[in-house]
């Protein structure tokens, strides 16, 4: 191999920019770049049988090699890669009489299955997941044929820094764009890219209401294996669905980086790296389903009442939604918003009693084979007259393959934050001696020590600065998240209690699939402790009560039989 040779990493990038007839005079005259060049179609090929059950079409590809093998121009013997276990070639090696002058005709045929598959792309993203059970998306392993796999091939350059949007898989509930941002020098900098200034509106003007959900690396097929690209992937969701077949996806994007007040941390750059697309939704929204669901409905114990309203199956994903009417029993307050304060606890299973699929419920590791996984949730108070209704949206992807025939809902469990009077006195000259413990409803909070002063405005909303600090320990059943407190000292002063959420949480295995929350342990820096807010003395005696509880409801012996999805070709 000369030194002007093409490795095969520009070889490949050569093929997906169109340039490659910019080194074919190098191409024709060496058998080396010649073999790479052929196993890099080969390996092309082998992908897109492997990935998707589309094809190019046959007869133009037919027309271009005939033209290939046809051509009466000098050729060059090229002994191509064994390639096993690939339906359509041959697992023997052969030898290729391969002829370059009609090469511009190969390159045509190239082109279109390498802007595909060589390089870094969704497809290849969800297929490198594929052998990891708690991260594959397989609900997306079919977005070719589905439909809703888009390239965007974006590029847009500013102040030296270049955004790319190379591929979109959307539909009527979800989106996920791969982008990189890379620098004046070339080198990747996805860090400062906000998709938050995505925006998807559909051509009534209607916005869906995009929200993200997270982002991870790009994977990719190696020789080795998939690695990590220098792509990544946002994930949207979609609290509204289209109403018409165009979706417009608009990157308003007028900054990169991140403001902070600390001058090693700030590096926002304005400029303009705004970009428009447009997504074609026709199958996506042929394919999606609402279905009604009648005489759904659960009366717990504690007087809420829980109906089941409508599945709505989408392309990639399905939803639930629950409407619930909540009891007397339920607090109201300013530090949190009921609707999202109030989560089900639920699994899906099929004929045979396998889980498949599950959300705020826990149980045993020997029953698991949840597959699926808890999207977005989206929930809206409809104050229908003097009662509060909650309705909340569960977008779940994830599944398998499709959802099982004939499966169900089995609803296990809700938490819903109410109002309590459980309180401890604690004389705290005494904690150097014995620690105070405090037990009511399943949870134990201990307080064990005072250790001075700090700050509570890093932790407290409006908090009021310099605060007393008191080390804490416990045992949480219920779920703690919405949890408040409140500090009364010897002389009646009252004081908001933070309590730091720091600990371990780990499954407790009863039959009732409570989850135990643990604050425990960590350095001396690092252990779970409680700043009485504005407190800036030490009394003798405090009080502390916990006014609102978020509770968990657990017992339910509720499950709901799922319709049948028609099959959208």
């Amino acid at each position: 191999m000369s030194v002007e040779c093409i490795n095969r990493v520009r070889m490949e990038q050569l093929m997906i920019t169109k340039q490659l007839d910019t080194v074919m005079d190098h191409i024709e005259g060496c058998t080396t770049c010649s073999q790479r060049l052929r196993a890099c179609m080969e390996e092309s090929l082998m992908m897109k049988e492997a990935l998707f059950s589309s094809q190019p079409d046959e007869q133009f590809t037919a027309q271009v090699m005939a033209r290939i093998f046809n051509s009466q121009a000098p050729f060059a013997d090229i002994e191509t890669p064994k390639l096993n276990n690939v339906q359509g070639l041959n697992r023997k090696g052969r030898l290729l009489r391969v002829r370059w002058p009609l090469i511009t005709a190969a390159v045509m045929l190239l082109v279109l299955i390498s802007m595909c598959f060589t390089q870094p792309t969704v497809a290849n993203w969800i297929k490198s997941l594929f052998g990891t059970a708690d991260t594959i998306d397989v609900s997306l392993l079919h977005a070719e044929q589905l439909g809703i796999h888009h390239f965007a091939n974006i590029k847009v350059t500013d102040k030296g820094y270049t955004l790319e949007i190379k591929e979109v898989v959307a539909d009527t509930a979800r989106a996920l764009i791969a982008y990189r941002l890379t620098d004046p020098n070339g080198k990747v900098d996805n860090n400062r890219f906000n998709a938050d200034m995505i925006e998807f509106i559909d051509a009534l003007g209607n916005s869906l209401d995009a929200s993200v959900t997270g982002r991870e690396p790009l994977g990719e097929l190696t020789d080795t294996g998939y690695d990590k690209t220098e792509y990544e992937v946002a994930k949207f969701m979609f609290k509204n669905a289209p109403e018409t077949d165009i979706v417009h996806m608009r990157g308003n994007i007028n900054y990169i980086g991140h403001a902070s007040e600390k001058p090693e941390f700030h590096d926002l750059l304005r400029g303009d790296w705004s970009f428009a697309l447009d997504i074609n939704m026709g199958m996506a929204r042929k394919q999606m389903q609402v279905i009604p669901l009648h005489g759904a409905n659960y009366t717990a114990p504690d007087g809420t009442q829980i109906a089941a309203t409508q599945l709505i199956y989408h392309s990639s994903a399905y939803q639930i939604e629950f409407q619930t009417k909540l009891s007397r029993v339920a607090a109201k307050s300013s530090t949190f918003e009921l609707p999202y304060a109030h989560q089900l606890g639920f699994y899906m299973e099929d004929q045979g009693g396998n889980k498949i699929g599950r959300v705020n419920y826990n149980a045993h590791h020997k029953d698991e084979d949840y597959r699926s996984s808890l999207g977005n949730m989206y929930c809206r108070n409809d104050n229908k007259g003097s009662s509060d209704v909650i309705s909340c949206t569960y977008t779940i992807y994830n599944i398998r393959e499709n959802v099982p025939d004939p499966a169900r809902i089995v609803i296990k469990n809700y938490n819903l934050p109410v109002q309590t009077t459980d309180s401890i006195t604690i004389n705290l000259a005494q904690l150097k001696t014995q620690a105070a413990v405090w037990k009511t409803q399943g949870d134990v909070l201990t307080v064990e020590e005072v250790v001075g002063f700090a700050d509570s405005r890093p932790y407290v909303k409006q908090g009021k600065g310099t605060s007393l600090k008191l080390i804490v320990s416990g045992v949480f059943v219920n779920n703690f998240t919405y949890d408040e407190w409140v500090a009364v000292d010897e002389n009646g002063h009252d004081y908001q209690v933070y309590i730091n959420g720091g600990g371990s949480a780990s499954y407790h295995h009863l039959q009732d699939d409570r989850m135990t929350f643990t604050l425990s342990g960590g350095t001396p820096d690092e252990r779970p402790f409680a700043l009485i807010d504005g407190m800036q003395h030490v009394p003798q005696q405090l009080t502390l009560t916990r006014k609102v509880t978020d509770k968990l409801f657990t017992g339910l012996n509720w499950s709901i039989p799922l319709p049948v999805r028609i099959h959208v070709k």
